[in-house]
C-alpha cells in the first residue's frame, strides 16, 4: 500500500498570481463575473493546481465569448454620453425624435421633459401582443383579425 504522508502542496506561485490580477483587471469582465471570480479566488484557490484551474477557466470563458459573442450585436449599446455598457436603456430624444443608449448613471441627469424612456412602451407592445397570442381563444383572435383588416363588423 502506497503512503501518502509525503505528498507536497505547493502555495500559489508569484507568476500565477501575477497572471490572475492582469486577467481580472481585464474590461472584457462584467462586473458582477469579477465579483464572483474574485470570491472563488480569495477562498478556494491556494495551490498551484488550483490556480492552473482557475486561469484556464478564466481564459477559457473569454475565448468563448470573443468566439462566439463578437460581433455587432454589441457594438451599439453603449451610453451615448459616457460610452459605458452596464445598465443601457434607450431614451427618446423629444426635440430632435432621435433615440439614444444611455446608462443609468447618466439617465440621473437627463432632463425629464425632453428625455423619455423608450423601454416602457416596447414592453407594453410586447405583453400586448404576448396577451393577445396566448391568452385569447382562436375564435376571438379570428374576429380581431377581422375588425382588424375590416373584414367583419
Amino acid at each position: 500500500m502506497e503512503n501518502n504522508n509525503n505528498v507536497e502542496v505547493n502555495q500559489k506561485t508569484p507568476a500565477q498570481e501575477v497572471l490572475i490580477t492582469k486577467i481580472l483587471k481585464s474590461s472584457k469582465l462584467k462586473d458582477s463575473e469579477y465579483r464572483m471570480l474574485r470570491g472563488i479566488l480569495d477562498t478556494k484557490v491556494v495551490t498551484t493546481f488550483d490556480a492552473g484551474v482557475f486561469i484556464e477557466y478564466v481564459l477559457g470563458m473569454l475565448k468563448f465569448r470573443r468566439h462566439f459573442f463578437n460581433g455587432k450585436h454589441k457594438a451599439y449599446k453603449k451610453c451615448y454620453y459616457c460610452t459605458d455598457r452596464n445598465e443601457v436603456e434607450r431614451y427618446l430624444n423629444m426635440s430632435n425624435g432621435k433615440k439614444a443608449w444611455v446608462c443609468s448613471t447618466c439617465a440621473v441627469n437627463l432632463d425629464p421633459a425632453k428625455f423619455v424612456p423608450v423601454k416602457i412602451a416596447e414592453e407594453q407592445e410586447v405583453k400586448a401582443d404576448l396577451h393577445r397570442k396566448y391568452d385569447y381563444p382562436p375564435e376571438q383572435e379570428e374576429i380581431d383579425d377581422g375588425l382588424r383588416h375590416g373584414d367583419l363588423e
